[in-house]
């Protein structure tokens, strides 16, 4: 993302896609990926930190409203 690598939040993510049940398993999986992108975002910081921000929650969203088929 930008030059940063979210591949770990996505991993985690999809682990928890894995073994999840229900939808409130598949909710907190998702919000689980936000935190942990925008940790690795907030970590690095620098002048693309907005940007990156907004490409997480466009991730977010996207697992979200499009994530249940996979789950």
């Amino acid at each position: 993302m930008y030059g940063l690598d979210v591949e770990e939040a996505g991993n985690i993510h999809n682990y928890m896609y894995h073994i999840g049940k229900t939808a409130e398993d598949k909710a907190e999986a998702d919000r689980t990926f936000l935190n942990n992108m925008l940790r690795l975002i907030n970590n690095r910081g620098g002048f693309l930190a907005l940007l990156r921000r907004r490409r997480a929650l466009k991730y977010y969203k996207a697992v979200v409203y499009f994530g249940g088929a996979a789950f």
